[in-house]
């Protein structure tokens, strides 16, 4: 599978089949994006590029910020390091906490209201599931400090989109979307016209370089399978086929860490 969500994807596919996704191939670009929505909206690029006169006028910036990535999978480890070089003050949630061996503690999803706290920006990372849909509700979106800016790059049902646009139309949240809910983004939806809201078409990983990383991904998940051995990525393995027959076996179900 040439993507890095899968959601939907299971109910299509016959019977001992396995599904691996293109992780590898995708997070860099998608984690630069990421970035990029996050420093155009706190610089106030999109206001900038509206407005037809010379107006300056001060932006809130990065530096000494306290910005929260909730995912710390491939696409939020990446964000992470894109990040350091601002001088923000970067915390991370993940599905599990744990510290790193560089000292770097991952908080708990489970305490996600309590660690949004004030916090200047939420960018969001994780993959869709049954315990990320409407995870960033009207509860996490209130706790956030005013003037706030909430980036998606992972999915976009993980937002309430809702509750999103009643504090982007009240005008104390801002933010950057390169997925929403609904996707795409039909025409005449409020997240389209409000002055607070930038939109991109789900491009995070869709830069020069996705093609040569999936060809590259494909040759080598073709040259193992026709070694008898498992892909890379598997995401879910229902096979029950012995190995010898090109069917993989020896990886057990993975899941990408978020």
């Amino acid at each position: 599978m040439l993507s890095l969500g899968s959601e939907g994807v299971a109910t299509h596919l016959p019977p001992h089949a396995v599904l691996a996704n293109a992780a590898g191939a995708m997070e860099h670009q998608t984690a630069e994006l990421a970035c990029t929505l996050l420093l155009a909206a706190s610089r106030g690029i999109p206001a900038f590029a509206q407005q037809a006169t010379w107006a300056n006028s001060r932006s809130p910036g990065l530096w000494g910020k306290r910005v929260v990535v909730l995912g710390h999978g491939g696409i939020g480890r990446e964000v992470v390091r894109r990040l350091a070089p601002f001088e923000a003050e970067i915390v991370c949630i993940a599905r599990t906490g744990r510290t790193l061996h560089d000292g770097t503690v991952i908080h708990p999803v489970s305490v996600l209201a309590e660690i949004v706290q004030g916090a200047d920006a939420l960018i969001c990372t994780v993959p869709l599931s049954s315990e990320t849909a409407g995870l960033v509700d009207a509860g996490i979106l209130a706790a956030l400090a005013d003037g706030a800016i909430v980036v998606n790059v992972g999915r976009g049902p993980v937002v309430h989109t809702e509750a999103l646009v009643a504090e982007l139309t009240s005008g104390r949240l801002s933010a950057a979307l390169d997925v929403t809910d609904p996707e795409p983004l039909p025409d005449g939806h409020a997240l389209w016209d409000l002055p607070n809201a930038l939109v991109t078409p789900h491009v995070g990983g869709n830069t020069d370089a996705m093609r040569l990383l999936l060809h590259r991904l494909v040759a080598e998940q073709i040259v193992r399978v026709g070694g008898g051995d498992d892909p890379e990525n598997i995401i879910l393995n229902h096979s029950s086929i012995g190995p010898g027959r090109g069917v993989p076996t020896k990886n057990a179900l993975k899941e990408t860490s978020r």
